[in-house]
């Protein structure tokens, strides 16, 4: 390694993959309009349990990244 072991790499990291795809985005910000009712449906479309709050932050993430 030497030298160029110790160089800054953060530019060449992509980043973990999304909680959610783009339609499970568009699909997430229909059902938070919604009633409190719907909140299971992120969790049965991800197949992980994700509660209506996180679901919120998930939101706020996409928007400020995709303003």
């Amino acid at each position: 390694m030497g030298i160029f072991g110790i160089g800054d790499r953060r530019c060449q990291n992509q980043g973990s993959k999304p909680l959610i795809e783009d339609i499970e985005q568009a699909h997430l910000w229909q059902v938070l309009q919604a009633s409190a009712s719907d909140a299971d449906w992120l969790t049965s479309v991800t197949e992980r349990y994700i509660t209506r709050q996180r679901g919120w932050e998930i939101l706020h993430i996409i928007e400020s990244v995709y303003p």
